[in-house]
């Protein structure tokens, strides 16, 4: 093999995710073949020297660099750790550039590759070299892509070569060749026992906190201790976002259950007040059509009134025709009595002349006769005038009946349309005080039909009010006429 994969990373920054490449990089080229981090680091070595080592054994280097790579600072000196020259992330990177190993910048996280200005001068050809991006969702075919790359940088074809090159070419020297993170501010990490490798090949695929907590618990010093340091953080962070996700899902549920059962009361409170509205409408309708009928029951018996009273009129009309009639025979009666009386003292010259005698019977025969014809007629002009009247009378308490029979049936119209305004202004202030609780305002559309509809009913009992003072000045003239008619000369 030509070469190693040195991975360069800050625990602080990217420890769990360096250990992921690492360990993806590993069975695609050989454990041999990846250099990362201390964990074989032996006690009393020279780092620089095992550093030149490694580098001059490795073939390319990978930068890890994550969201607080470049932000992670130095507490004591209040400084970035980037900037301090014995940092040993940036001492490596700064030895492979000089040693013009290709560096590869991965970016972990959402991490943008810094800017030439943000990174020392012995840094900023990190800016020129291509970079890589390692995310979640993408890992295994990012890693897959940044493993073709490494290939051509290694001049390896496949996997049996580079585990035969890594035998071949890396010594005990550069299998031992570890280095000091700057998570520990350059104290040296203890070795790893060869009992804590084994395990944590054993459970590093394990989520079980309890199962890391006892792994921290005896090789807590080691390498691999931090990483199940830094794991059991994860699953720590990852089980509370679980739990919070849960208990926003559960609020959530309940949101939308509490919004769906808002959204089925306004619309069952919707569907009530547009079945009260056609409830409202019908009623209209049906006082709408009861007015109508009384006052066309009205009319119709106005109408006939009205023809009774020309009958009574034209009988009237008849009687005092007759009367004239009457009268105008009398006079011709009066004036013959007289020319006979006349005729009867001309001829006194001549007593006891039968001619004369049965002339003065004829004629009072014929008096009598035409008295008793007058007579008769006054009577029967009384009768047909009495009965005339009777019906008058029976006619006109029916009509008062009829008209009190109408004023009742208006007064119920009257109070149910009341009833109705009352009812619907109850409802309307109603619901304003249940909007304004929930704060938000009456629906202007639905008040202003049932506006309308109060208007509506409001014309109509006003019309009806004025089709029956109309009626009832109609009877009043009517009234009057038939108590003229009563007033005036009658023969019987």
């Amino acid at each position: 093999m030509a070469g190693k994969i040195f991975v360069n990373y800050r625990r602080d920054d990217s420890a769990s995710q360096a250990l992921n490449v690492a360990q993806y990089l590993e069975s695609t080229f050989g454990k041999n073949s990846v250099f990362i981090d201390v964990d074989r680091l032996r006690a009393g070595e020279n780092f620089p020297a095992v550093l030149e080592d490694t580098l001059s054994r490795c073939a390319v280097m990978l930068t890890i660099i994550g969201p607080q790579w470049l932000k992670l600072d130095n507490h004591q000196t209040n400084t970035r750790r980037i900037d301090n020259p014995e940092d040993w992330v940036r001492l490596e990177i700064e030895r492979a550039l000089a040693r013009k190993v290709p560096v590869i910048p991965v970016l972990i996280g959402g991490a943008q590759l810094p800017k030439k200005s943000e990174l020392p001068a012995s840094l900023q050809a990190l800016t020129e070299h291509q970079v890589a991006t390692i995310s979640t969702n993408g890992f295994r075919h990012e890693m897959a892509g940044l493993a073709n790359d490494l290939r051509t940088l290694l001049r390896i074809g496949n996997r049996r070569m580079s585990i035969a090159a890594a035998v071949l070419t890396c010594s005990a020297a550069s299998m031992a060749g570890l280095f000091y993170s700057g998570a520990f501010d350059g104290k040296p990490v203890s070795l790893a026992t060869e009992k804590c490798e084994r395990y944590w090949d054993k459970i590093k695929d394990r989520d079980a906190t309890d199962v890391l907590e006892a792994f921290i618990k005896e090789c807590g010093e080691t390498f691999h201790g931090t990483v199940a340091t830094s794991k059991l953080k994860q699953v720590r962070e990852a089980e509370i976002r679980r739990q919070v996700q849960e208990a926003f899902d559960a609020k959530e549920a309940d949101r939308k259950a509490a919004q769906q059962a808002e959204d089925e009361r306004k619309q069952s409170a919707i569907a009530a007040e547009e079945k009260q509205k056609t409830e409202l409408a019908a009623r209209a309708a049906e006082a709408e059509r009861k007015a109508a009928e009384v006052a066309k029951a009205r009319e119709a018996a106005i109408a006939e009134e009205k023809q009774k009273a020309e009958q009574v009129a034209r009988a009237a009309e008849a009687e005092r025709k007759a009367e004239e009639e009457a009268k105008a025979r009398e006079a011709a009666i009066a004036e013959e009595k007289q020319k006979a009386e006349q005729e009867a003292r001309a001829a006194s010259t001549v007593p006891n002349d039968p001619k004369w005698e049965q002339n003065g019977q004829e004629l009072d025969q014929k008096m009598q006769t035409e008295t008793q014809k007058i007579e008769a007629a006054k009577a029967a002009a009384g009768a047909d005038l009495k009965t005339k009247m009777d019906l008058i009378d029976e006619e006109y308490l029916r009509l008062r009946e009829l008209e009190a029979k109408a004023g009742d049936a208006q007064r119920k119209v009257d109070d149910e349309a009341q009833a109705r305004a009352a009812a619907a202004e109850a409802k309307r202030k109603a619901d304003e005080g249940s909007r304004a609780a929930e704060n938000q305002g009456p629906t202007n559309g639905q008040g202003d039909t049932l506006d309308e509809i109060l208007k509506s009913m409001a014309e109509q009992n006003r019309m009806t009010e004025q089709n029956r003072k109309q009626q009832r000045e109609m009877q009043r003239k009517l009234i009057e006429q038939q108590n003229k008619q009563q007033k005036s000369p009658t023969i019987y």
